[in-house]
């Protein structure tokens, strides 16, 4: 369990959804240069996930199709499917690595399970 959360920001409509945050426990340092290493590139594109684009309901699965993500061989032919449950104004989004499927590879093995619970703002 993340007990201090970083930044997220997920926009989901009829048929798309749009989802940007912080995968770290705790928050990605500043660069404070404009020239970063890439060891601190790298640490800061590991700590982040970028996806959008249509998704269809399956049941108690959202299986979503990546059009844009920070991860290239998602896109294109790329899916998840998350397991889901809806609770008055909050999302459960229950991921398991091995239901993701990636355009050229297999499932890559250093994704572990994952609970993520959203909740409603208007």
């Amino acid at each position: 369990t993340i007990t201090d959360p970083q930044p997220s920001l997920v926009f989901i409509t009829s048929n798309y959804y749009c989802s940007n945050f912080v995968s770290t426990p705790i928050p990605r340092p500043a660069f404070n240069t404009q020239t970063p290493t890439e060891q601190q590139r790298a640490e800061a594109y590991n700590g982040f996930i970028a996806v959008a684009g249509p998704y269809e309901r399956k049941g108690t699965t959202l299986v979503i199709h990546p059009a844009v993500s920070i991860e290239p061989d998602l896109m294109d032919g790329g899916s998840l499917e998350l397991e889901y449950r809806l609770e008055g104004d909050r999302l459960t989004l229950i991921m398991n690595p091995a239901r993701i499927k990636y355009r050229n590879m297999e499932y890559r093995p250093n994704y572990t399970e994952g609970r993520y619970t959203l909740r409603r703002l208007e």
